[in-house]
């Protein structure tokens, strides 16, 4: 995981604790469940470009700052809702 680590997307954590809201809060305000805010958050689930405009706008941020490039890479093709550890396990030598 590029710009997270294995506890999670850290940048977001970071956003959103500074802004005071909580994981349910976060959750509530942009329509999703609290469980699959937790798993974007553990970075293992990449939500939706619209989810992910959506955050970055109640937590008034750039996109940018709070989602790494390969996040949005994915969000950006229509490919919401991926596994990012499936993505980079590399092909078994035979």
């Amino acid at each position: 995981m590029s710009e997270g680590t294995k506890t999670g997307n850290l940048r977001l954590v970071s956003h959103r604790t500074l802004s005071g809201l909580t994981q349910k809060g976060l959750a509530k305000r942009i329509g999703i469940s609290n469980v699959t805010y937790c798993r974007v958050e553990k970075q293992v689930q990449i939500l939706s470009r619209k989810r992910m405009e959506q955050i970055a706008d109640v937590l008034e941020v750039d996109i940018c700052d709070i989602f790494s490039l390969d996040e949005l890479r994915w969000a950006y093709r229509g490919k919401p809702l991926i596994q990012p550890d499936n993505k980079y396990k590399q092909p078994q030598e035979a």
